[in-house]
């Protein structure tokens, strides 16, 4: 790794939301790259999208919250993502530039909960009025359909048969299954639970037409709608049952609430008989049909609010902020897998000349001076943990306008220290900060006006602090000129060809920007001009990094399998060193063996990403690629690729790669992981795990081993 001084700070008070809804989608016909996606809504009204690969679940997109939207439920229709919230409207969104397409009016108050039928375009609504809505959502927008009136209590819940004919529902005290058809319900099971209120949190009806349900108290209920009775019930939580989810080929079905525990109820017999009951619905279970207790895990320490299932893989999530996935088929013995909630975007950024720090929070941002030491070079022995003489100063915050409700998706500050930038979906702030001296706190903000930009997706200054490049929702990419003085012109605008696809990463250098978009298409702009210099061919892998290598037009690129790959823009082809590392197969996160291709198992899983990548020392002998679970030094030499023989057993001999990357993982939870002061000092922003779990809330008290 070298000799270098490591700032570790940590400043960062990143605290993520609480996950309230989940959502999967599985293609019809499953991708090499892709087999699925699943949709995470959280507390603060944000939304992450993962895709489902053979090597794991990868977030690629991440739209950001509001002040004024409160999520309640997600789903997907086509491909198509659609949000239930308190608002008292559905949201659409675009999968394609990252955005909210439009609004549609619930037309019966807050909107608590979504369902959507199989193959046919229709979405029910829950609302607080009591009413089911039915919406067409075959066409380009929502259409309202029909009004489903029928009771007073608000609706929590809703799931339609797998025929589409008929939906259930659950508010306070009350199950209902309506017809569609008709347009009100038919058959009430009414709860006796003397003077209590018990609210039916989660509903899902079966082929059979089966209605599982739970509740507030705990209870896991199974329904037989042909006498309205309750065949089987389950009493295996504390407290209330806010998640149910069931398994494809309906075997199975999985639970969790307010008590964190996950179980699973398994059905031991087929049904044999063909009974029809009213109103044409299907068969109901046969009595020697029943349900038995399976599997419990305790993964989540908080409440799990959500549960859904994507291929094979069940993902929960709640009050933890943490994604857990697990192998259904084979839950018992299958390690868990959790995704950190850690941003996959850039939240921190380091004015390396002027030693600031920028940290971007949801409604404001937070600029930090580096603290120093009095220590002399030479003067400290490895590993000391030096005393700080100074500490580090805040020396401004930046706020966003109240009337403003969007929170802030992106920012960045110049090398030096004097600009920054930042904004929402629907406004871009251009700030120019005067410094009386390098000492002093005392700061001039003096903001910029930016006519040409009206939203922000993406934004980079380039390393001379001459040019900033900002990608706005319209898919313009804007080249700003930037003067010492404090004046601002526009140069270009980049106007991408085809439909808008907004660019969501950019990168530059002193010539040329990078930009990477929602197809996973990298592209290269002229910074002179407004013109398409190339476009990196495509790759198996999602690129989650890029970089440009500092005095050269040589771009790194990784991917989400920590592979990486090096594109030289001026001859428009891969690297002498690119083709000698994709012939052996390189990569950081299985180079200790040769890389495969094939599907990897669960506990393989790569779920932290490369996020960051950056140079050591002038010669560029060393490429850093940062994660927020490890840190990779690599090499720039085609040596990194040879080979040993080692002996194996009398006459075995087989061939090792040489091991000179070097992963560490003493910068665990970094967010920020840069060189300065001439590649002689690294500066690491982390946040602890232990520190986020200490501002979440109490967690229901279970009793252990008799204490």
């Amino acid at each position: 790794m070298g000799d270098y001084d490591v700032h570790k700070c940590e400043l960062f008070e990143f605290t993520p939301a609480a996950i309230q809804c989940m959502a999967a989608y599985e293609f019809p016909k499953a991708s090499e790259k892709c087999i699925g996606l699943l949709a995470v809504g959280r507390e603060n009204g944000s939304i992450e999208v993962y895709r489902h690969t053979e090597g794991g679940f990868h977030c690629y997109l991440k739209i950001p919250g509001s002040s004024d939207i409160h999520l309640q439920d997600l789903c997907f229709y086509n491909g198509r993502l659609f949000s239930a919230q308190l608002e008292g409207v559905i949201c659409e969104y675009s999968l394609t530039s990252g955005s909210r397409l439009y609004f549609e009016e619930s037309y019966g108050g807050a909107v608590w909960c979504l369902a959507v039928a199989n193959g046919i375009g229709k979405l029910a609504t829950g609302c607080e009025d009591g009413s089911l809505k039915l919406f067409g959502c075959s066409g380009e927008r929502l259409e309202f359909e029909k009004n489903m009136l029928g009771q007073e209590e608000r609706i929590l819940c809703c799931s339609f048969h797998p025929n589409n004919k008929y939906i259930a529902s659950g508010s306070i005290n009350v199950i209902r299954i309506w017809h569609c058809e008709k347009g009100h319900s038919v058959h009430r099971i009414r709860l006796d639970e003397g003077m209590k209120e018990n609210l039916i949190w989660r509903v899902k009806m079966l082929s059979d037409s089966t209605v599982i349900s739970g509740d507030s108290k705990g209870n896991i209920c199974f329904w037989d709608m042909k006498n309205e009775t309750q065949s089987q019930s389950f009493r295996i939580h504390k407290s209330g049952v806010l998640a149910l989810c069931v398994s494809q080929d309906e075997s199975t079905v999985y639970a969790a609430g307010i008590d964190p525990r996950l179980v699973s109820l398994n059905r031991t017999a087929e049904k044999t008989s063909d009974t029809p009951t009213p109103l044409g619905m299907e068969p109901s279970p046969d009595p020697e049909v029943t349900w038995v207790k399976g599997i419990t895990r305790h993964d989540h320490s908080h409440d799990v609010r959500a549960l859904t299932i994507v291929g094979k893989y069940l993902t929960s999530g709640g009050v933890d902020t943490r994604i857990f996935v697990q192998d259904t088929t084979n839950l018992r013995r299958v390690k868990t897998k959790s995704i950190a909630p850690f941003p996959h975007d850039n939240r921190c950024h380091f004015a390396s000349d002027a030693e600031l720090v920028l940290l971007q929070y949801p409604r404001y941002l937070d600029i930090w001076r580096l603290g120093a030491t009095g220590n002399t070079p030479g003067t400290i022995v490895d590993g000391d943990r030096v005393p700080l003489d100074e500490p580090p100063v805040k020396i401004c915050q930046i706020k966003l306008q109240s009337r403003n409700h969007d929170d802030i998706s992106c920012s960045a500050i110049s090398i030096n220290g004097k600009w920054v930038a930042y904004g929402t979906c629907s406004t871009f702030k251009l700030l120019w900060l005067n410094c009386k001296d390098e000492e002093s706190e005392d700061i001039a903000i003096t903001k910029i006006p930016t006519p040409w930009v009206n939203s922000l997706i993406a934004v980079s200054f380039c390393p001379g602090s001459k040019h900033v490049v900002v990608s706005a929702q319209s898919s313009f990419i804007y080249v700003l000129n930037l003067h010492s003085s404090g004046r601002v012109h526009l140069k270009h605008v980049i106007k991408p060809e085809g439909p808008p696809n907004p660019a969501v990463k950019i990168t530059c250098n002193s010539s040329y920007t990078a930009t990477l978009d929602l197809t996973d298409r990298i592209k290269v702009y002229s910074l002179d001009e407004p013109d398409l210099k190339c476009t990196l061919p495509n790759n198996t892998c999602y690129p989650t990094a890029f970089a440009f290598k500092p005095s050269s037009n040589c771009l790194f690129v990784a991917y989400h399998d920590h592979s990486v790959i090096e594109y030289n823009v001026e001859k428009e082809s891969y690297t002498e060193w690119c083709k000698q590392a994709v012939k052996a197969g390189f990569n950081l996160a299985l180079y200790s063996g040769q890389f495969s291709a094939k599907a990897k198992a669960l506990h393989s899983w790569k779920t932290s990403p490369i996020t960051r990548i950056s140079f050591a020392n002038a010669e560029l002998q060393k490429v850093v690629f940062i994660s927020h679970e490890e840190v990779y030094f690599m090499p720039y030499s085609t040596d990194v690729f040879r080979t040993a023989e080692s002996s194996h057993g009398k006459d075995r001999k087989r061939k090792s790669p040489v091991h000179s990357v070097k992963k560490y993982s003493a910068f665990r939870h970094n967010l920020l992981f840069e060189f300065f002061r001439n590649d002689s000092s690294i500066i690491s922003v982390e946040r602890q795990w232990e520190d986020i779990s200490s501002q979440l809330p109490e967690a229901l008290y279970l009793k252990k081993f008799a204490r």
